[in-house]
């Protein structure tokens, strides 16, 4: 689990050894979390793909940045992709990993070959109550963001790993982190966004509902959307298997080596 400074950023970040010509695919994290929500697909994907996975800024084992906005985080992210990736990449982000995905793509689009929008919209409203209950009570709201996440189906185990992994974000940067995806928005300008996309959305996620991923999908030029039943916000960790073999798919689409 190496280190690497880009931009002045230390950046923590997990990588799977591949094959030079196989594509690169980056995995970024919402709100509060960090790089092992995505530890399921770099089991899956690792034969498949160069598969990398940084804690963003400030979350996990990285470095802290001054400013806490969506382009902000995006900025950042380019040093990143820069200095390990050093070329164009499919770009995969759960929620606000989205968001910022989305905008990288339209500020950096030589940067990004495709998108995977996992649980994200154009627009990302974060209720007041959350809001506030980060200010008064951060360590409940934590936990209680945590199990929103998931269906009441879920193994209680997956659920308490979550919570586990957001407490370790410090109150503070969450409370940052959802304040940077209420003021995000896009609509207007995600049309510009001319690469391969996968929107993946959980039937039964409460918070970023079908209809923001269906938004994307018609908004988006190149987009395919799939909706797995049955399944919340924390799609890639209650369903890892199909999510895998979605992105897995969707890679075959676009460089089938």
């Amino acid at each position: 689990m190496p280190d690497l400074t880009a931009g002045g950023i230390r950046f923590h970040y997990v990588a799977a050894p591949a094959a030079p010509e196989r594509p690169a695919i980056v995995f970024l994290h919402g709100a509060g979390a960090n790089h092992t929500i995505w530890l399921g697909q770099m089991k899956a994907l690792r034969s498949r793909a160069r598969v990398v996975i940084p804690d963003l800024p400030a979350h996990g084992k990285s470095e802290t940045i001054p400013g806490v906005t969506i382009d902000e985080y995006a900025r950042a992210l380019a040093h990143f992709l820069e200095a390990q990736v050093g070329g164009p990449c499919v770009l995969a982000g759960h929620s606000m990993g989205g968001a910022i995905a989305l905008c990288l793509a339209l500020a950096r689009p030589e940067l990004v070959s495709g998108l995977v929008l996992v649980g994200t919209g154009a627009r990302l409203r974060v209720s007041p109550e959350i809001l506030e209950g980060l200010r008064v009570s951060p360590a409940e709201t934590q936990g209680l963001v945590a199990r929103a996440q998931f269906t009441e189906r879920a193994d209680p185990a997956m659920i308490l790993r979550t919570v586990r992994d957001l407490a370790g974000t410090p109150a503070e940067r969450t409370l940052a982190d959802f304040n940077a995806c209420n003021d995000y928005d896009l609509r207007e300008e995600i049309g510009r966004i001319d690469v391969p996309a996968l929107v993946l959305v959980g039937s039964e996620d409460r918070m970023t509902p079908v209809k923001s991923s269906a938004f994307l999908a018609e908004r988006l030029p190149r987009a395919t959307l799939v909706v797995v039943d049955g399944v919340g916000h924390a799609i890639m960790i209650e369903e890892s298997e199909r999510v895998s073999q979605e992105i897995a798919a969707f890679l075959a689409r676009w460089d089938p080596a």
